[in-house]
């Protein structure tokens, strides 16, 4: 396990798969004599995820249901389109987003219209998995297995009450179970502050419409999941009128649910460890009302979609968000706990920590 591990964590070095070779002798410069295509020659599908299970095997996938497999550590590659049938009975492709290889047999790979596809025989061939959320062709963005029977699968959400669900499976795929939404870890503040005729509130920092993006087991039992935020927000009053900040017209819609999706799994238990604006040090002032002081500013939301996880240990993960390179360091320790800087007296589980955050607002408290 965790050999896996350890490759699956370079995964976005997505270069192995075009290989160059440079002379680093060179020095520093451009130097266009140095570089050579190597292999393999073009795929004809676009590269989403790699995935490697030592030194020799690896397996690419990507648009246009393309799968690739190497033996020999990416030197050479053989690849073509994986088809299905639909729920409509048609022959069609999927736009792969993760593969997981678990064995040196066995791996899986998830995309969009709840689409998986799994392989005994080392990529060779590829069946297709029936998922939970293949019926209502909600995409799958995330798998990972712990063995070559029981794993994880994670994207949209696909249930009337618009929460996402980590489902699992421990036969391999042949049935799935879910497990619910964590619950409720902690407030946001949405509207403005401080302002005597708009009052803001405080409102819980939920699951609803988010999506998931990565998930990652450091063993069998102690695992990280994130995503992203949602577009859906609690409707608070009107907009400030800038003479008066008296209620204008039109509504305010910022908030809660923009806090980036980050969960952690232990033993079956899933706790909301999500990045609200809040838990990186930031009340979200950032628009001032022009004849209005900042206390009267609208709560701007600091929003972030996380892809990119790395587990440093069962209680410290390092996640960076691919739309703002927000980089955020999260301690899980029974003892970790934030501040909330919008509710005075509320601390919430988890220490949060920003190593890089390139377009802080330009007024109010920044991380």
């Amino acid at each position: 396990m965790s050999s896996i591990y350890q490759y699956k964590k370079g995964r976005c070095l997505l270069a192995i798969v075009f290989l160059f070779a440079f002379n680093m002798a060179s020095g520093q410069g451009y130097n266009t004599t140095n570089w050579r295509f190597s292999n393999p020659k073009q795929f004809g599908f676009t590269v989403l995820d790699v995935d490697y299970f030592d030194n020799n095997n690896v397996i690419a996938v990507g648009g246009d249901g393309g799968i690739a497999k190497s033996t020999d550590g990416g030197s050479n590659w053989t690849y073509g389109p994986f088809t299905y049938i639909n729920a409509q009975g048609f022959q069609t492709k999927s736009t792969f987003n993760d593969v997981h290889y678990v064995t040196p047999t066995v791996a899986y790979a998830v995309g969009d219209r709840g689409s998986m596809a799994k392989t005994t025989d080392g990529g060779v061939n590829w069946s297709f998995v029936n998922t939970p959320l293949f019926a209502n062709t909600r995409s799958i963005n995330a798998c990972w297995f712990i063995n070559k029977d029981t794993g994880y699968i994670g994207g949209q959400f696909n249930t009337a009450d618009s929460l996402p669900k980590l489902y699992f499976t421990r036969n391999g795929g042949a049935t799935w179970d879910s497990l619910a939404a964590p619950l409720v870890n902690g407030v946001t503040r949405v509207g403005y502050i401080a302002n005597p005729n708009i009052p803001s509130v405080l409102f819980p920092v939920n699951a609803k419409a988010k999506e998931i993006y990565s998930i990652q087991f450091i063993n069998d039992s102690t695992g990280f999941i994130c995503g992203s935020g949602s577009p859906l927000f609690p409707a608070v009053s009107g907009n400030a009128v800038a003479a008066t900040c008296l209620p204008g017209t039109g509504t305010l819609t910022t908030g809660a649910h923009t806090a980036a999706l980050l969960w952690k799994f232990t033993k079956g238990v899933i706790t909301d460890y999500s990045i609200s604006k809040e838990r990186i040090g930031y009340t979200g002032i950032n628009v001032a009302v022009p004849t209005c002081t900042n206390g009267f500013a609208n709560i701007a939301p600091s929003v972030q979609t996380y892809r990119a996880m790395n587990i440093i240990n069962d209680t410290m993960v390092v996640m960076m968000s691919f739309n703002n390179n927000t980089v955020v360091r999260v301690r899980t320790g029974k003892r970790d706990s934030t501040l909330n800087v919008n509710a005075p007296g509320v601390y919430e589980k988890g220490k949060y920590e920003v190593l890089n955050y390139p377009f802080p607002p330009t007024a109010g408290p920044n991380a």
